[in-house]
């Protein structure tokens, strides 16, 4: 069983969180044998029935003062310290001991925002979920939660992960045959997407072309479409127009009326110099339009 000065980069975030006796009584004893740190209760668990490694969950209410809808309050857990080779069937097995599952939801650290659905074929950088994890674990009842939370976690026996581990060699194989793509299931998906999307065209149509016929009293919905076409969204409008922004916040900042009383009379001596140059050209069209026989 590993001491608590050996933890994984979660285990060490929340430790910094707690006061300097905290850190030094955690010294002396494992995690399994506190049961609850910094808010968190500890729960153990096994890779395989023989194992002899027990491994460590931090699991607590989510509490937020800005909750969402798929996250509600009361009925979401937040599970800290899950490795790589543990995914969401494999927490929805564990945990389901507890009670039914609605959802489950996997992020790179804590967050409010919901992920996107993963594309299959092209997956963002920003839906990539590598290394340690935490997960949102959504409950049918607000009373698995609480249940789950007054346990004595370090007087049951460890939760069991079943199945196959899918770490090192095998991940990795398994990772990069993911990556082949099967060229008649590929052509089934697209005919697919086009399909849906050629319905969406129909509607769009039939909605414009609907909305532009009179209705039973003769008058026509006029909507407004603007034609000028909006900013280009590339990285380079978009640097010209923070630069933009940043100039015009500058000014406003930097007027005082010091500098308006400045401003106003430097503007007034250059229209003076202006009419006095203005007046030196009158003067010479005029002499150049004399009568002049020699």
């Amino acid at each position: 069983m590993a001491k608590s000065k050996k933890k994984s980069g979660n285990e060490k975030k929340i430790d910094e969180e707690t006061t300097s006796q905290e850190s030094s009584s955690l010294s002396t004893r494992t995690t399994s044998e506190i049961g609850e740190i910094s808010g968190f209760k500890v729960l153990r668990w096994k890779a395989k029935p023989e194992s002899e490694v027990i491994r460590e969950f931090f699991v607590k209410i989510h509490d937020v003062s800005e909750p969402t809808r798929r996250k509600p309050l009361g009925r979401t857990l937040l599970i800290l310290n899950i490795p790589p080779f543990v995914y969401e069937k494999n927490i929805r097995q564990m945990f389901s001991a507890f009670g039914k599952i609605d959802e489950i939801f996997l992020h790179q650290k804590p967050t409010l925002s919901i992920p996107n659905q993963a594309n299959k074929y092209f997956p963002s950088e920003k839906e990539l979920v590598d290394g340690y994890k935490v997960a949102y674990v959504v409950f049918s009842d607000i009373r698995s939660v609480k249940e789950l939370i007054q346990i004595k976690t370090n007087e049951i026996e460890p939760l069991l992960l079943n199945g196959e581990i899918h770490a090192g060699m095998r991940k990795w194989i398994d990772d990069y045959n993911s990556q082949i793509i099967d060229p008649a299931v590929l052509e089934e998906d697209v005919k697919q997407y086009m399909i849906e999307f050629e319905k969406q065209e129909i509607r769009r149509k039939a909605a414009e072309k609907q909305a532009s016929e009179p209705d039973d009293e003769g008058w026509v919905t006029v909507t407004s479409q603007g034609k000028r076409a909006g900013t280009k969204r590339t990285e380079s409008t978009q640097e010209k127009l923070k630069a933009k922004k940043r100039r015009m916040e500058k000014a406003v900042l930097n007027i005082t009326p010091a500098q308006i009383k400045a401003t106003k009379a430097k503007q007034l001596e250059e229209l003076k110099k202006k009419f006095d140059e203005d007046k030196q050209k009158i003067a010479l069209l005029k002499q150049q339009r004399k009568f002049k026989p020699f």
